[in-house]
Protein backbone atom coordinates (compact mmCIF):
# COMPACT_ATOMS: atom_id res chain seq x y z
CA UNK A 1 0.00 0.00 0.00
CA UNK A 2 2.83 2.38 0.88
CA UNK A 3 4.55 1.53 -2.41
CA UNK A 4 1.38 2.26 -4.36
CA UNK A 5 0.86 5.54 -2.52
CA UNK A 6 4.46 6.55 -3.17
CA UNK A 7 4.19 5.58 -6.82
CA UNK A 8 0.94 7.53 -7.16
CA UNK A 9 2.49 10.57 -5.50
CA UNK A 10 5.50 10.35 -7.80
CA UNK A 11 3.28 10.11 -10.86
CA UNK A 12 1.23 13.06 -9.67
CA UNK A 13 4.41 15.06 -9.12
CA UNK A 14 5.72 14.19 -12.54
CA UNK A 15 2.43 15.18 -14.14
CA UNK A 16 2.45 18.47 -12.26
CA UNK A 17 6.03 19.18 -13.34
CA UNK A 18 5.20 18.30 -16.94
CA UNK A 19 2.08 20.49 -16.88
CA UNK A 20 4.09 23.37 -15.41
CA UNK A 21 6.74 22.96 -18.09
CA UNK A 22 4.10 22.91 -20.83
CA UNK A 23 2.43 26.00 -19.39
CA UNK A 24 5.78 27.79 -19.20
CA UNK A 25 6.56 26.85 -22.80
CA UNK A 26 3.18 28.10 -23.98
CA UNK A 27 3.65 31.36 -22.08
CA UNK A 28 7.11 31.85 -23.59
CA UNK A 29 5.75 31.16 -27.09
CA UNK A 30 2.89 33.59 -26.49
CA UNK A 31 5.36 36.28 -25.40
CA UNK A 32 7.47 35.68 -28.51
CA UNK A 33 4.42 35.83 -30.81
CA UNK A 34 3.17 39.02 -29.13
CA UNK A 35 6.61 40.61 -29.43
CA UNK A 36 6.83 39.63 -33.10
CA UNK A 37 3.38 41.06 -33.80
CA UNK A 38 4.28 44.28 -31.98
CA UNK A 39 7.47 44.65 -34.00
CA UNK A 40 5.55 44.00 -37.22
CA UNK A 41 2.90 46.54 -36.24
CA UNK A 42 5.56 49.11 -35.39
CA UNK A 43 7.17 48.68 -38.80
CA UNK A 44 3.76 48.98 -40.49
CA UNK A 45 3.00 52.18 -38.56
CA UNK A 46 6.33 53.71 -39.55
CA UNK A 47 5.78 52.79 -43.19
CA UNK A 48 2.21 54.07 -43.10
CA UNK A 49 3.25 57.29 -41.40
CA UNK A 50 5.83 58.00 -44.07
CA UNK A 51 3.31 57.33 -46.82
CA UNK A 52 0.67 59.42 -45.04
CA UNK A 53 3.03 62.39 -44.79
CA UNK A 54 3.89 62.10 -48.48
CA UNK A 55 0.22 61.76 -49.48
CA UNK A 56 -0.77 64.70 -47.29
CA UNK A 57 1.90 66.93 -48.80
CA UNK A 58 0.90 66.00 -52.32
CA UNK A 59 -2.80 66.60 -51.70
CA UNK A 60 -2.23 69.89 -49.89
CA UNK A 61 -0.08 71.16 -52.76
CA UNK A 62 -2.77 70.16 -55.24
CA UNK A 63 -5.61 71.85 -53.36
CA UNK A 64 -3.60 74.98 -52.63
CA UNK A 65 -2.06 75.49 -56.07
CA UNK A 66 -3.27 76.45 -59.52
CA UNK A 67 -5.72 73.55 -59.61
CA UNK A 68 -7.12 74.64 -56.26
CA UNK A 69 -7.27 77.83 -54.19
CA UNK A 70 -4.78 79.86 -56.22
CA UNK A 71 -6.62 79.00 -59.42
CA UNK A 72 -9.95 79.88 -57.86
CA UNK A 73 -8.70 83.25 -56.67
CA UNK A 74 -7.38 83.98 -60.15
CA UNK A 75 -10.81 83.30 -61.64
CA UNK A 76 -12.43 85.47 -58.97
CA UNK A 77 -10.23 88.45 -59.79
CA UNK A 78 -10.51 87.98 -63.54
CA UNK A 79 -14.34 88.02 -63.66
CA UNK A 80 -14.90 91.33 -61.88
CA UNK A 81 -17.00 93.56 -64.09
CA UNK A 82 -17.83 90.70 -66.44
CA UNK A 83 -20.93 88.64 -67.09
CA UNK A 84 -20.09 84.96 -66.71
CA UNK A 85 -22.02 81.70 -66.83
CA UNK A 86 -22.95 79.64 -63.79
CA UNK A 87 -20.43 77.00 -64.89
CA UNK A 88 -17.60 79.50 -64.40
CA UNK A 89 -18.82 80.30 -60.92
CA UNK A 90 -19.08 76.60 -60.07
CA UNK A 91 -15.49 76.12 -61.18
CA UNK A 92 -14.36 79.10 -59.12
CA UNK A 93 -16.25 78.02 -56.01
CA UNK A 94 -14.90 74.49 -56.35
CA UNK A 95 -11.34 75.77 -56.51
CA UNK A 96 -11.62 78.35 -53.73
CA UNK A 97 -13.61 77.41 -50.63
CA UNK A 98 -14.29 73.96 -52.03
CA UNK A 99 -10.59 73.14 -52.27
CA UNK A 100 -9.91 74.62 -48.83
CA UNK A 101 -12.51 72.44 -47.16
CA UNK A 102 -11.64 69.40 -49.25
CA UNK A 103 -8.06 69.69 -48.00
CA UNK A 104 -9.22 70.00 -44.38
CA UNK A 105 -11.42 66.93 -44.60
CA UNK A 106 -9.08 64.72 -46.61
CA UNK A 107 -5.96 65.54 -44.58
CA UNK A 108 -7.81 64.66 -41.40
CA UNK A 109 -8.76 61.29 -42.86
CA UNK A 110 -5.20 60.62 -43.99
CA UNK A 111 -3.95 61.32 -40.47
CA UNK A 112 -6.54 58.86 -39.14
CA UNK A 113 -5.49 56.15 -41.61
CA UNK A 114 -8.78 56.11 -43.53
CA UNK A 115 -9.09 53.94 -46.65
CA UNK A 116 -9.56 55.25 -50.19
CA UNK A 117 -13.34 54.99 -50.04
CA UNK A 118 -13.48 57.21 -46.96
CA UNK A 119 -10.99 59.65 -48.49
CA UNK A 120 -13.26 59.97 -51.50
CA UNK A 121 -16.29 60.56 -49.26
CA UNK A 122 -14.39 63.18 -47.25
CA UNK A 123 -13.41 65.01 -50.42
CA UNK A 124 -17.01 64.98 -51.64
CA UNK A 125 -18.25 66.30 -48.31
CA UNK A 126 -15.68 69.10 -48.20
CA UNK A 127 -16.32 70.14 -51.78
CA UNK A 128 -20.07 70.31 -51.38
CA UNK A 129 -20.13 72.27 -48.12
CA UNK A 130 -17.56 74.63 -49.61
CA UNK A 131 -19.91 75.23 -52.53
CA UNK A 132 -22.80 75.78 -50.11
CA UNK A 133 -20.75 78.29 -48.13
CA UNK A 134 -20.13 80.36 -51.27
CA UNK A 135 -23.75 80.24 -52.44
CA UNK A 136 -25.04 81.36 -49.04
CA UNK A 137 -22.37 84.06 -49.06
CA UNK A 138 -23.84 85.34 -52.34
CA UNK A 139 -27.33 85.32 -50.85
CA UNK A 140 -26.37 87.09 -47.62
CA UNK A 141 -24.52 89.80 -49.52
CA UNK A 142 -27.92 90.83 -50.88
CA UNK A 143 -30.53 89.96 -48.26
CA UNK A 144 -28.67 90.53 -44.98
CA UNK A 145 -27.75 93.77 -43.21
CA UNK A 146 -24.32 95.17 -42.26
CA UNK A 147 -25.28 94.84 -38.59
CA UNK A 148 -26.03 91.13 -38.86
CA UNK A 149 -23.40 90.22 -41.43
CA UNK A 150 -20.65 92.22 -39.77
CA UNK A 151 -19.49 93.72 -43.06
CA UNK A 152 -20.88 95.88 -45.88
CA UNK A 153 -23.53 94.30 -48.09
CA UNK A 154 -24.05 94.53 -51.86
CA UNK A 155 -20.28 94.44 -52.36
CA UNK A 156 -20.63 91.97 -55.25
CA UNK A 157 -23.04 94.32 -57.02
CA UNK A 158 -20.73 97.29 -56.47
CA UNK A 159 -17.81 95.30 -57.91
CA UNK A 160 -20.02 94.22 -60.82
CA UNK A 161 -19.44 90.58 -60.03
CA UNK A 162 -21.70 87.83 -61.33
CA UNK A 163 -22.86 85.60 -58.50
CA UNK A 164 -25.27 82.72 -58.06
CA UNK A 165 -27.65 85.25 -56.55
CA UNK A 166 -27.57 87.48 -59.62
CA UNK A 167 -28.13 84.48 -61.89
CA UNK A 168 -30.71 82.43 -59.98
CA UNK A 169 -32.23 84.63 -57.27
CA UNK A 170 -32.62 83.75 -53.58
CA UNK A 171 -35.18 80.93 -53.81
CA UNK A 172 -33.27 78.93 -56.42
CA UNK A 173 -29.97 79.54 -54.63
CA UNK A 174 -31.34 78.14 -51.41
CA UNK A 175 -32.77 75.13 -53.26
CA UNK A 176 -29.37 74.40 -54.80
CA UNK A 177 -27.65 74.85 -51.44
CA UNK A 178 -30.15 72.50 -49.76
CA UNK A 179 -29.54 69.77 -52.36
CA UNK A 180 -25.77 70.13 -51.98
CA UNK A 181 -26.11 69.92 -48.20
CA UNK A 182 -28.24 66.78 -48.42
CA UNK A 183 -25.64 65.19 -50.70
CA UNK A 184 -22.82 66.23 -48.38
CA UNK A 185 -24.55 64.71 -45.36
CA UNK A 186 -25.23 61.53 -47.34
CA UNK A 187 -21.54 61.23 -48.16
CA UNK A 188 -20.85 60.92 -44.42
CA UNK A 189 -22.82 57.66 -44.10
CA UNK A 190 -19.66 55.64 -44.62
CA UNK A 191 -18.21 57.04 -41.39
CA UNK A 192 -21.19 56.07 -39.24
CA UNK A 193 -23.98 58.28 -37.93
CA UNK A 194 -22.56 58.84 -34.44
CA UNK A 195 -18.97 59.32 -35.61
CA UNK A 196 -19.96 61.97 -38.15
CA UNK A 197 -22.62 63.75 -36.08
CA UNK A 198 -20.60 66.95 -35.65
CA UNK A 199 -19.83 67.16 -39.36
CA UNK A 200 -23.51 66.71 -40.19
CA UNK A 201 -24.32 69.54 -37.81
CA UNK A 202 -21.63 71.68 -39.43
CA UNK A 203 -23.13 71.15 -42.89
CA UNK A 204 -26.61 72.13 -41.70
CA UNK A 205 -25.30 75.18 -39.86
CA UNK A 206 -23.50 76.39 -42.98
CA UNK A 207 -26.73 76.08 -44.92
CA UNK A 208 -28.80 77.94 -42.33
CA UNK A 209 -26.29 80.60 -41.27
CA UNK A 210 -27.27 84.27 -41.35
CA UNK A 211 -23.81 85.78 -41.17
Amino acid sequence: TKEKAAKSAQETKEKAVKAAQETKAKAENAVKETKAKAEKAEKAVKATSAKAVADAGRILASFAGVSGMVGGQFIDLSIEGKKVEAETLEKMYGKKTGALLKASCVLGCIAAGADDEKLKAAEEFGGKIGFVFQIIDDVLDVVSTPEVLGKPILSDEENEKTTFMSIYGEEKCRQIAKKLTDDAVKALDIFGKDESAELRELAINLLNRNK
